[in-house]
């Protein structure tokens, strides 16, 4: 499985850099997952939230 993890806010960002999580389940059986968000995600969530509360102010 492969599931895209990205905001809204992250489409044609010039800072968007990949950030990769690969998870092996059952090694016999070959079932993983990959999880791809931006490595910069957390600072971009903060500075979102620091904006919505100054608009709000």
């Amino acid at each position: 499985m492969i599931k895209l993890n990205v905001e809204e806010y992250c489409h044609n960002c010039p800072d968007f850099t990949a950030d990769v999580i690969s998870h092996v389940n059952n090694e016999s059986e070959g079932i993983s997952y990959h999880i791809i968000t931006c490595e910069h995600s957390n600072r971009c969530m903060q500075i979102k939230k620091y904006l919505e509360g100054v608009k709000d102010d």
